[in-house]
């Protein structure tokens, strides 16, 4: 059954994925905040922590709502990255162990229930 995400968490992670890509773009060093962006992310889809290869499905089943997620990227693979290679290019660059909890810089992530919920 597909999960629909409540309006204020799409907010949220829409906000905190560009700002995660901005970052990335400005220096490739910074692209484990976007890895942390979709482990709390598949997390939060999820309801419990596990690891990003667990995250994918329900990640998927939220994106593909969205015409960039294959449609677009079929049409124009010189501008739009489909879903499926975007989201093996997070997990190659992923630590294999969860991070979303406990960060580099020791610094807790939020915790996903403190998130609005989803409805569906």
């Amino acid at each position: 059954m597909k999960q629909i995400m409540d309006r204020s968490a799409v907010v949220i992670f829409s906000d905190e994925l560009r700002e995660a890509r901005e970052n990335a773009l400005r220096d490739s060093e910074a692209f484990d905040g976007i890895v942390h962006v979709v482990e709390r992310l598949g997390s939060f889809l999820r309801g419990k922590i596990t690891h990003l290869g667990d995250y994918k499905e329900k990640i998927q089943e939220t994106a593909i709502g969205s015409a960039l997620a294959e449609q677009i990227a079929g049409q124009r693979p010189d501008l739009h990255v489909p879903f499926s290679l975007l989201y093996k290019l997070v997990r190659e660059a992923a630590p294999s162990a969860p991070t979303c909890w406990h960060r580099c810089d020791r610094s807790s992530a939020y915790d996903a229930s403190t998130l609005p919920s989803t409805a569906g």
